[in-house]
């Protein structure tokens, strides 16, 4: 009725990724970019992603996150993403190159909008990453506060607790992210 496409778009992107069990995080749901465009390469670059075992696809969804970031530079949930896409280039290559430009990028989203669970994920995983585990924590407890039912937090908080050798804790976290997805074997 308004006449916001955004908007319309991004409703029905979250209503299917709630269908799929995908989590984008419904407090990331504040942040609208500047322009169509920059919206539509942000989630060409999501589908690439979230298909990242056909090859060429990380590269497609870095190439389609870097035109949304270009279209929008305060694209904040862009960059936490692409930051999420250099960490898995990191656990398929071991090259330390792919994780400072994760961490890059998470600490660019962080300065452009600190109210983005991802980002904190993100660098939540690096510190897991490097073995700083107790800084893992910090952060994921972090992206909880900002979205309670971040399942991807929650999974990560609960192997960083795990690690810590806090295992009571970590059960509870598994079992609580368990809990919002059901059907997620």
């Amino acid at each position: 009725q308004t006449g916001d496409l955004v908007a319309l778009q991004h409703e029905a992107v979250t209503r299917l990724e709630r269908l799929m069990n995908i989590s984008e995080g419904r407090a990331e749901t504040h942040e609208s970019p500047k322009s169509h465009a920059a919206y539509e390469d942000y989630l060409a670059g999501i589908g690439y992603f979230q298909r990242e075992d056909k090859p060429g696809n990380l590269d497609r969804a870095i190439s389609a996150l870097q035109n949304a970031t270009k279209t929008d530079p305060r694209f904040a949930l862009a960059f936490a993403r692409m930051a999420q896409i250099y960490i898995v280039k990191y656990r398929l290559t071991s090259d330390p190159q792919w994780l400072e430009q994760a961490e890059k990028f998470s600490r660019q989203a962080a300065e452009i909008d600190d109210r983005v669970p991802s980002t904190y994920v993100a660098l939540a995983q690096i510190h897991s990453l490097t073995g700083n585990h107790d800084l893992a924590i910090q952060e994921y407890s972090h992206a909880l506060a900002l979205d309670p039912e971040d399942g991807n937090a929650l999974n990560g908080l609960a192997h960083s607790l795990k690690n810590e050798g806090r295992n009571a804790e970590a059960e509870a976290a598994y079992i609580k992210a368990a809990s919002l997805r059901p059907n997620d074997w």
